[in-house]
């Protein structure tokens, strides 16, 4: 049995090792990118070929995940794939119509599988095709005018609902199948908002509703504060505090929920045109819903600098940077945010420091326990699911191997009660995303420091 990659150049046939593989196909934005590295003569077509091979490789079959998340049997991949071997029809088809597996789980795999795929630009890296710098400066020519023609529809600002203030928007410089997943994460989290807002108007608990509003919201902002997204970094800030302002003024729902609507519609037109060679949004609506919810007035935001006073109470907090080696050191990096993991290792990789990645707090108590080298600083999000930012503080510090261990917390929550608990638990550094640009190497210097 042959298993074919469409690749965008040719049919590339590998045997397969086993029957766990079954055909894997590759996002058209990794060719296109490739075109581009190969047009600027950066990179052979070969290297291109051979590391989209290395991608379909690395990437988990639908099968096996299937098995893993008890969507299938053992017996039931190896029974579709027998009945793939002996026609051309894809294993999710077989699937499907064999009743092995439902339209929502296939769903759910082809998310995870997408999740887990590694990106084409590291691949690259990996091979020693391209230095990082030498990618990342590609990267940059690559959005900055020479998008590809025709990989999705173009979307003109006319198609934005709200056409006041409408401007063009700069976007970072991301790997293609970042910006696929971002605008995935964002649309999955504005429906979620949407039916909070649509509970609360109907007056359905209406301060959970809120609360739940708010804390989706945030999560959005995570990543556009860490992946620099100005324009809809401030929008969420301009939502979340109106919401949190509304909860804490126990009520004015009538006042919040129009302007929560008109924020949803502003960031789906942005995201509309996220893929698009221009990005466009309202650059002026962040500021109309502060002047609706700027009334509500409760005293309990959250500022760096109430942070900073929080901390100065167990120790010295600042921005000032500090002169250290940080080369081969070696951090762990906790988020439920892919796009916010890949950000922070890319960027700390960047400073020569040796970077691993966990998705929740589970997981990176794993990572602490079973690493055959002693991490140097640990970067903790705060709201994840299966065990979060808080939880994990409070386990680690409870063995003494690891008490004196550098904890940042790294989070775009707006409750001071958050802060005065994760210190209370034992962290020794607590940064606001939207800081991490000047705050976060200089905390993981003095944490550094501190310890050594």
């Amino acid at each position: 049995m042959q298993a074919l990659y469409s690749c965008g150049y040719e049919h590339v046939a590998m045997l397969p090792n086993g029957f766990s593989l079954e055909r894997t196909s590759m996002t058209a934005r990794n060719d296109k990118f490739g075109d581009y590295l190969v047009q600027a003569g950066a990179i052979s077509r070969d290297d291109v070929l051979k590391a989209l091979q290395k991608q379909a490789e690395a990437t988990p079959k639908i099968g096996t995940i299937c098995v893993e998340e008890g969507f299938m049997t053992v017996k039931q991949v190896m029974d579709t794939l027998r009945v793939g071997a002996e026609s051309t029809r894809e294993f999710e088809d077989i699937a499907l119509d064999e009743s092995h597996l439902r339209p929502d789980q296939l769903s759910t795999v082809l998310t995870i599988q997408q999740r887990r795929r590694p990106f084409f630009g590291e691949v690259l890296i990996e091979m020693g095709a391209i230095a990082r710098r030498a990618l990342h400066d590609q990267l940059a020519a690559y959005w900055s005018g020479d998008r590809p023609a025709g990989a999705d529809e173009a979307l003109t600002p006319e198609k934005i609902k709200d056409q006041r203030n409408v401007q063009p928007i700069k976007i970072p410089d991301l790997y293609p199948e970042e910006i696929d997943e971002l605008v995935d994460d964002i649309g999955n989290l504005l429906n979620e908002i949407e039916a909070c807002i649509v509970d609360l108007d109907a007056n359905h608990q209406p301060k959970e509703s809120a609360e739940r509003a708010a804390f989706l919201t945030n999560r959005v902002r995570g990543a556009a504060e860490l992946e620099t997204l100005s324009w809809l970094s401030d929008i969420c800030y301009a939502l979340e505090e109106g919401l949190l302002k509304a909860v804490d003024a126990n009520g004015s729902w009538a006042a919040i929920v129009p302007v929560c609507f008109r924020g949803l519609d502003a960031i789906r037109g942005f995201v509309d045109t996220l893929k698009t060679a221009q990005p466009m949004a309202n650059v002026a609506i962040a500021d109309e819903i502060r002047k609706i919810t700027g009334t509500l007035r409760t005293g309990s935001e959250v500022t760096q600098d109430k942070i900073d006073r929080e901390l100065s109470k167990i120790t010295e907090a600042g921005a000032e940077d500090i002169e250290v080696d940080l080369t081969g050191r070696r951090v762990l990096v906790i988020d439920d945010d892919k796009v916010v993991r890949n950000g922070l290792e890319r960027y700390l990789r960047g400073k020569g420091m040796d970077v691993e990645q966990a998705e929740n707090g589970a997981v990176g108590l794993e990572h602490l326990i079973n690493s055959e080298s002693d991490f140097d600083v640990l970067v903790v999000d705060l709201h994840m699911p299966i065990m979060g930012g808080l939880d994990f503080v409070a386990e680690v510090r409870k063995q003494d191997i690891y008490f004196d261990l550098p904890i940042i917390i790294f989070t775009a929550s707006l409750h001071m009660s958050d802060v005065r608990r994760a210190i209370s638990l034992g962290a020794n550094g607590y940064l606001m995303k939207k800081t991490w640009a000047e705050r976060l190497l200089p905390e993981i210097k003095r944490q550094i420091v501190r310890t050594s």
